[in-house]
Parts: C-alpha cells; structure tokens; sequence
C-alpha cells in the first residue's frame, strides 16, 4: 500500500478502535486523531492484510515485515513473536514491545503539539485550521535564519501546494482562513512562539510583518 491509497479493508485504530477502511496513510483517524500510518505499521508488523490485535501474537509464526532487534539490530522479519532473536538470543516480544512504545512516544508527542495548537486558536480567535497550517507551512522552510518575508512567502507557496498549484484556490484558502497578509500571519506567527511552538530570536516579533505584504503582493511576490 503507498501513501496514495486509501486502506482497503476493515482496520480498527490502535487508539480508539475506529474502523480506517477508505482513509489515505496520510491522514489521521477522524474519531481520535492518531495518524493512519501509525495503525498500519504496527498492524504490518502481525498481519499486513487485517488489524492490529496483541491477541493475535499467539497465532502468529512469522513477522511480515522488517523489525530491529532491540539488543543487536538484526532483521526479526519471519521469526515468530514469541521466539528469541536468531542472532543474539534477545526475546523478540520485548523488540516487539520497544516498537510500540516508540509508536506511543511519537503520538503523545504529535497529541501535545495539537493541543498547544488547539490553546493557540482559541487564544487568538483564529481557527485550528488557520493555526495548524500556518504551522505546517513553516515546518517546509529549510533550516537557517527566517525571516517575516520567508516566513510570509513559505504560507503562501503552502497554499498554492495544498489548492494544487491553482493560484486563485490558494489565495481563496488564505482569505478563508484569515491569513490574506503579512499582518495576519505576523499575528499567528507571535502566537505560535508564545505557547511554545516555534523559538524566539531577539528579532521575533509581529512588527517585522506589518504592512510587508498586502494579499495581492503575497500572492504575486517571486520567492
């Protein structure tokens, strides 16, 4: 299965049980909002064609996909769940436990980032959409030091990748979500720092925003 198509049979969230049938690997389950990806890699790890179960470890023989061992790093692919790493004798439940564990980690850590995120636009008075798409966006710029206009440009070029390159739907999406200017996104930029989201420089602050961009520059702007 890629990333570009949906599940194709009847696979109970890890989290909350929600059937994920029809849902992309991209998205996250609508009840609870674990990602996707996350039930069907811990679920490839048992059986790749049916939901994740601990119970059916005891009726497994065999790993149908890669998994490290958490001593020695060898490849427990086709070893039995309740049998010991061929290379170091390492029991493969515990490989199996260490797996879920970091699935877990990763969760809670994307869950306290949705609820800062969900802090900030009740905060602010934008919407969690506005929010998390600004947020997103940024996570595109590459590294070095940002600036308003980079900052501004990255929202935009998200945008116009988000409506498929369709420079009216972009610039309608970031009406629609209030971030039509420089001054907006400033506002949500500030916000995002103050929660804890983003790290301050002595320069972070929503003056360098306004007035940069109008929404027919920033939509006109080359970056």
């Amino acid at each position: 299965m890629s990333s570009s198509d949906p599940v194709n049979h009847d696979l109970a969230c890890y989290n909350c049980g929600y059937n994920l049938r029809t849902l992309l690997p991209t998205t996250r389950c609508p009840e609870c909002g674990r990602p996707v990806q996350q039930t069907i890699s811990i679920a490839a790890l048992v059986d790749p064609n049916s939901g994740y179960s601990f119970k059916g470890l005891a009726n497994c023989t065999a790993l149908a996909h890669d998994l490290p061992c958490e001593k020695c790093k060898a490849n427990l692919r086709n070893s039995a769940p309740t049998d010991r790493c061929p290379t170091c004798g390492y029991p493969i439940l515990r490989s199996i436990a260490a797996e879920e564990i970091k699935v877990r980690r990763s969760y809670q850590r994307e869950a306290a980032t949705d609820l800062r995120l969900h802090i900030v636009a009740g905060a602010s008075g934008y919407s969690i959409h506005a929010i998390r798409f600004a947020y997103d966006a940024l996570a595109r710029l590459a590294g070095g030091k940002q600036s308003a206009r980079s900052i501004c440009l990255a929202v935009r070029d998200f945008a116009l990748s988000y409506c498929h390159n369709d420079p009216q739907e972009a610039s309608q999406a970031l009406i629609d979500w209030n971030l039509p200017d420089s001054d907006h996104i400033g506002q949500v930029i500030a916000a995002l720092i103050e929660i804890g989201l983003l790290r301050a420089t002595s320069s972070d602050s929503p003056q360098p925003f306004k007035n940069l961009f109008n929404h027919q520059q920033l939509m006109t702007t080359r970056t």
